[in-house]
């Protein structure tokens, strides 16, 4: 939570400091909700709302009148109040929103390991030619266990010790046309 907090605080001084420096921001509030929604993305629904004070203290000392703190044009006094009804519903959008699509995820992730389980072929996963995941027709096919000892497991296993070495070769070479991009897998 605490990192809502200080990535809209670290926004509004890299705004302030800026607007003083540089060239003058006649809207900080529009780089407050984006830190905000970044938040939100990033580490979820309280983070985001745990920035929302922070974005309104500093919309309230961006729009007060130079030199008078609390005392607003009629102007700047309604962004102070649409920024502060729209700092707390962004948060709320955003972070309800990264939570529906972790669940979509998981949901699918979920649908594709049963997929992966289910199919009667045996199909494995390499990555730095190393078996990262094996489904139970691949273990079946190596006469291999994933719960056995060390040597009869497949997932941390290289790819090599359950090829044949007549077969290195021609394996190594679609390996290079798939990871390479060098064409179609044969």
């Amino acid at each position: 939570m605490l990192l809502g907090a200080v990535t809209v605080a670290a926004t509004a001084a890299a705004v302030e400091l800026f607007s003083r420096g540089v060239t003058f921001i006649p809207n900080p509030g529009i780089f407050l909700l984006l830190a905000i929604a970044i938040a939100g993305f990033l580490w979820g629904l309280a983070a985001a709302m745990a920035g929302v004070p922070v974005a309104i203290a500093a919309a309230l000392y961006a729009y007060a009148d130079p030199g008078a703190w609390m005392r607003y044009t009629p102007g700047n006094l309604v962004r102070v109040i649409v920024f502060s009804v729209a700092a707390p519903l962004a948060a709320l959008i955003v972070g309800v929103l990264k939570a529906r699509a972790e669940r979509s995820l998981s949901a699918s992730e979920g649908r594709y390991a049963a997929l992966f389980q289910a199919t009667p072929d045996a199909v494995y996963v390499q990555q730095d030619e190393r078996i990262a995941y094996a489904n139970d027709a691949a273990h079946d096919l190596f006469g291999a266990s994933p719960d056995g000892p060390p040597a009869r497991r497949l997932v941390g296993c290289p790819i090599w010790e359950r090829i044949h070495p007549d077969s290195h070769a021609r394996v190594r070479g679609r390996l290079l046309a798939v990871t390479g991009g060098t064409g179609d897998v044969p």
